[in-house]
């Protein structure tokens, strides 16, 4: 008997792993708060930030903020709530444009609005993005299969 569904999927979201870049004219733990803002409050506490300093184009300074979700019951809490947190045409947008945020793994990219996730407002951005990514359990990926864990999560409209 297999564990897997018929997809090739085991059904659930694995991780997600939250990161943007944060600007020399940005306060880190603004962004920081903003990232927090996009996870359920009862999971806030165990999310730990990397920070990566790095240097831009022009020899500016730039930090990378990750922060990743690794448990699955967690992962897949945190996900809902951004699918809860967003309106429902923009939910409809991701659902038409899921293929376009895969990448050949078959993880799924959101980028989220960061200067509106600093005041509690989540929404779809490409603009100085929170990038979100999606990973599933697949054994074997597929976009069916990840499409259809995502709306079981309320990507759907």
């Amino acid at each position: 008997m297999s564990l897997m569904d018929s997809d090739g999927s085991d059904g659930r979201v694995v991780s997600v792993e939250f990161s943007t870049i944060t600007h020399a004219t940005e306060d880190i733990e603004k962004v920081e708060e903003a990232v927090l803002n996009t996870i359920p409050p009862e999971l806030r506490g165990s999310v730990l930030f990397t920070r990566r300093y790095l240097e831009g184009h022009y020899r500016n300074p730039i930090v990378i903020l990750t922060a990743g979700i690794t448990e699955a019951k967690m992962a897949g809490a945190a996900l809902r709530h951004i699918f809860t947190m967003l309106s429902r045409s923009e939910r409809r947008e991701l659902s038409l444009y899921f293929e376009k945020a895969l990448d050949e793994d078959k993880n799924f990219y959101i980028r989220l609005d960061k200067q509106g996730a600093f005041r509690g407002i989540v929404r779809l951005t490409d603009r100085d993005p929170i990038r979100v990514k999606v990973k599933t359990g697949m054994w074997r990926p597929t976009v069916e299969g990840a499409r259809k864990i995502l709306e079981d999560l309320g990507m759907r409209e």
